[in-house]
């Protein structure tokens, strides 16, 4: 009998500390599945958070800013074209494989768009502010004997590169006013030359002494809200801060036309424009894209 209690008793002792370490690992699990679903959800917050300040920060960089575009048309009735003689420099007219040129003064598209108009703000911007210099540098061609493009914008200090593709003698001469004058050769074997600008000026006349028929326009700016329209007569300034401004369009005959708006925080706001001819227009510096 004694020994059949002192075998009970160890059973029970035993059943016991098996009972207690199943409760022990139970308890264990229990209170470490909530912990990694803490762990998880506020991993999940977290990346809530960094999603929703990103496009919260995508959101104000689009609405800090707006835009302005347009479309610019030529109203009245389409000059008469005469055609530039080149047969002083047959290169030049070998380059244009035959084809009759005609000056670049009005460039028309098929609806009467109008093409080589500097668009630019002419007032409101921060006074005083500074703007970072483009590291791209505008390209100027001479192609069959022409500039192209007709008219060219960039920011003071910004490369120019001017290109002679023709392979023959020019001669390029600006005349700026503000900036110094410049009057380079460029023999058929230099092919590129660089230029840089360090005042802002309005827009001023470029031609080449070798090939009278041959005009341009350069203008110099100090800001980097401003466009210059092809034959589409599209033009888009971006990046404009909210706030009153006055857009002003130049064209080398048709003259100047300004507008004033008030822009929102990242409006974009239609301004279009509709040009004539003076009377005293010359009739033979015409040229229409068709």
């Amino acid at each position: 009998m004694k020994h059949t209690n002192k075998y009970l008793l160890i059973f029970l002792i035993l059943t016991n500390t098996i009972f207690l370490n199943n409760c022990s690992k139970s308890e264990n699990k229990t209170t470490e599945q909530p912990t990694t679903q803490i762990q998880e959800s506020a991993s999940q917050k977290t990346n809530s958070n960094s999603d929703a300040n990103k496009n919260m920060s995508d959101t104000m960089d689009q609405t800090q800013t707006g835009k302005i575009i347009g479309t610019i048309k030529f109203d009245g009735e389409i000059p008469i074209l005469k055609t530039i003689q080149m047969s002083a420099d047959p290169i030049c007219v070998a380059n244009n494989e035959g084809k009759e040129v005609t000056a670049q003064t009005l460039v028309l598209g098929p609806e009467k768009t109008v093409a080589n108009i500097l668009v630019q703000i002419k007032s409101g911007l921060q006074k005083g502010k500074t703007y970072e210099t483009p590291t791209e540098s505008v390209v100027l061609d001479q192609i069959g004997c022409m500039y192209l493009p007709h008219i060219i914008a960039l920011m003071k200090n910004q490369e120019l590169d001017i290109l002679n593709s023709d392979g023959t003698l020019h001669n390029v001469h600006g005349l700026p006013k503000v900036n110094d004058e410049f009057n380079v050769a460029m023999p058929k074997f230099k092919k590129k030359m660089t230029k840089k600008f360090e005042q802002a000026e309005d827009p001023f006349r470029v031609k080449c002494d070798v090939h009278p028929w041959m005009g341009g326009y350069m203008a110099v700016m100090d800001n980097p809200y401003f466009s210059v329209t092809k034959e589409d007569g599209q033009f888009e300034i971006k990046g404009l801060p909210a706030g009153d401004y006055e857009i002003e369009i130049w064209h080398e005959k048709l003259g100047i036309q300004t507008a004033k708006l008030t822009l929102a925080d990242g409006e974009t706001k239609v301004q279009d424009f509709t040009l004539t001819a003076p009377e005293k227009m010359a009739l033979n510096a015409i040229v229409i894209i068709r």
